[in-house]
């Protein structure tokens, strides 16, 4: 099938509650690309324009190219459904977790890695943005190789003084300020950051809470009681 009679669909990358991703060949360029098609619904057409304005925000900010987070290319509507172009990156690093069977990175992948997620969070939060959805789903590895990687899915981003929701975070990835309902700002994101890089030290979530009220429970045996 075409998209936009354009974009020639070659597979599925992938599926979620945002809409689908569909790797296609770009006949305009002759390369291929990440395709990520939203659900037409009020809810995600609305995140879907935040999200794509974020992403024109940093990919046009000074010094994007060695920014760790995704390249966006093209934006339109195709059938009253947001689409967005990307360049094609490798696995997230769940699958590639689950394809080595939970197998712990080695330190000098983890560090690697790593260092490659604080510079994305780096750029992000230098240009006011929140990431809000850090986690190993949102990462993924360059195409290619499993040493570097690229922060990718604004869909729950938001600029620093215009948070707009108070459900975020996957919950295993959460920050005890969004559990307790407390203002949050970028320190979030380098929580998210710690629970994956934790996770891929160990192969398994550090807090695997099955609700919030578990979660909260798993952080205070390591940090104990929060303030009042």
């Amino acid at each position: 099938d075409q998209i936009a009679y354009r974009f020639e669909i070659r597979a599925v990358l992938g599926k979620g509650a945002f809409g689908q991703v569909l790797r296609c060949l770009d006949h305009k360029t002759k390369k291929n690309v990440a395709l990520k098609m939203i659900v037409n619904t009020d809810q995600m057409r609305e995140q879907g324009q935040i999200e794509i304005s974020l992403l024109q925000h940093l990919n046009s900010a000074p010094n994007h190219e060695n920014s760790c987070i995704i390249q966006g290319y093209d934006y339109f509507i195709f059938r009253n459904h947001i689409c967005a172009t990307f360049e094609i990156l490798g696995q997230n690093l769940y699958e590639y977790l689950r394809a080595t069977h939970f197998k712990p990175f080695s330190m000098h992948q983890l560090k690697s890695v790593a260092k490659d997620i604080l510079t994305a969070i780096a750029f992000i939060h230098q240009n006011h943005i929140i990431h809000c959805d850090l986690k190993p789903e949102n990462i993924l590895l360059c195409a290619g190789s499993t040493m570097n990687a690229r922060i990718i899915d604004f869909g729950s981003s938001c600029v620093v003084g215009h948070q707009k929701y108070e459900y975020i975070q996957s919950r295993f990835y959460r920050a005890p300020e969004v559990i307790l309902g407390s203002p949050y700002g970028p320190p979030i994101d380098i929580w998210s950051f710690a629970c994956t890089v934790a996770e891929l030290a160990m192969g398994n979530p550090i807090f695997p809470g099955d609700d919030e009220a578990e979660q909260l429970e798993m952080i205070m045996e390591v940090f104990g009681i929060p303030p009042v």
